[in-house]
């Protein structure tokens, strides 16, 4: 199964008030989460898929809208995004040889805090059809359902929750 050979590690869970009045994006609490991920290939790879000879690389998802919800609100709490390239979904992708591949975040699934980290369950499609050539024990679409914890800084994300309350006007 293709999506057995990417593990995923720990990762982050950051967030943000962003805002593009020339693409029409009001100001909107946005949260990203960022983890690396191990590939493991029945051959060894190394370059050219990866910058280095560590087979490593991240996953990205961004602009993740949650709506005007606290991070400390997210405990407990389930989410589910549209499926299709055409739809409203988190901008979320993995470079492997260079290039950027699709990571649609389909469901994410917070669980219990526990001190500066915040479990997490994520179910992403990933799409590597720009990768030529496909490596053996990858597929050009697969899915995976990852349970990782991420990583917080209370402080940073506060301070973007006092941000979101005097920039959106809500009392999250």
């Amino acid at each position: 199964m293709a999506g057995e050979a990417f593990a995923p590690g720990c990762g982050t869970l950051a967030a943000r008030v962003f805002a593009n009045p020339h693409a029409r994006v009001p100001p909107t609490l946005f949260y990203d989460i960022v983890f690396p991920v191990r590939v493991t290939l029945p051959v060894p790879i190394g370059r050219p898929l990866f910058p280095d000879d560590e087979p490593v690389t991240d996953v990205q998802l961004e602009f993740i809208d949650l709506g005007r919800i606290d991070w400390r609100a997210l405990p407990g709490r389930e989410f589910v995004f549209p499926k299709g390239p055409d739809d409203e979904y988190p901008d979320g992708g993995v470079y492997l040889g260079g290039t950027h591949h699709s990571a649609f975040l389909t469901r994410l699934r917070f669980g219990e805090r526990c001190g500066e980290s915040l479990a997490a369950a994520l179910d992403i499609d990933f799409n590597l059809s720009l990768l030529r050539p496909l490596p053996g024990g990858l597929d050009r679409e697969f899915a995976v359902h990852w349970e990782v914890p991420l990583a917080v800084d209370p402080a940073a994300l506060d301070a973007v929750m006092a941000e979101a309350r005097q920039v959106l006007g809500w009392g999250g």
